[in-house]
């Protein structure tokens, strides 16, 4: 706070912007979250007042962060929507392609499944393009997931199969073990129970591994009631 004050009474506006973000960034982490949300809009006003797109980018960002904390999506949509407008302009692709991943999931949250495949697809066709291997991975499970929330198993299926081939050969455990559940879980509402079984004791030994206990729970609960 005193680097700030300073930061005002010399009208270093760059400096007071870092220092707001900081100091928003440590109300978020201690879940101030009323706090935080007036300390990034303060450094929203003197990015955009300083034509520090970056910042400004930052900052709607961090916004819909804190709205995500607070569940309400439609706000957190709405924030990281002014943040892909900005990256689109700066032509920052590798940016765009995580915030569209992030507002395909929020989308998908609310049933809103038109906008969430757009989202999915073009980050898809993106990650191609930039022959970026481990987000189309990610694109085809966030488009596994997709169907599956449709119950259109069988293109689900079709995805994560090949969202769990890239990320095997890339070695994504975090993301394969995840893949691999729900296509157990896709297995199981399928009746194909010993397939399902398979599937889940491979995502287990990897939850296992590398320390996801909700992941590790998922299995247990699909296992009792493979078993059954």
């Amino acid at each position: 706070k005193l680097g700030l004050n300073i930061a005002k009474k010399r009208k270093q506006k760059f400096i007071e912007d870092i220092i707001l973000g900081n100091l928003a960034i440590l109300y978020f982490n201690r879940s101030d979250y009323k706090t935080s949300l007036e300390v990034f809009n303060e450094q929203l006003k003197v990015a955009v007042e300083i034509g520090d797109k970056f910042g400004e980018a930052l900052a709607y960002g961090n916004i819909a962060t804190i709205f995500f904390q607070l569940s309400d999506l439609n706000k957190t949509i709405e924030f990281l929507l002014k943040k892909k407008n900005i990256i689109e302009e700066m032509g920052n692709k590798r940016s765009l392609n995580i915030v569209l991943g992030n507002l395909g999931q929020y989308y998908l949250s609310l049933n809103d499944f038109q906008k969430a495949k757009e989202c999915f697809e073009k980050k898809l066709k993106d990650s191609k393009e930039m022959e970026d291997k481990y987000n189309v991975g990610i694109s085809y499970g966030y488009l596994g997931n997709f169907y599956f929330k449709k119950k259109e198993f069988k293109t689900s299926e079709k995805c994560l199969k090949k969202a769990i081939s890239i990320c095997r050969e890339l070695k994504v455990q975090d993301f394969l073990g995840e893949y691999l559940y729900r296509l157990a879980e896709l297995k199981y509402y399928q009746n194909e129970y010993k397939t399902a079984l398979k599937h889940s004791n491979s995502s287990l030994k990897i939850a296992e591994e590398i320390n996801q206990p909700k992941l590790i729970n998922a299995n247990k609960e699909l296992k009792e009631k493979i078993l059954r």
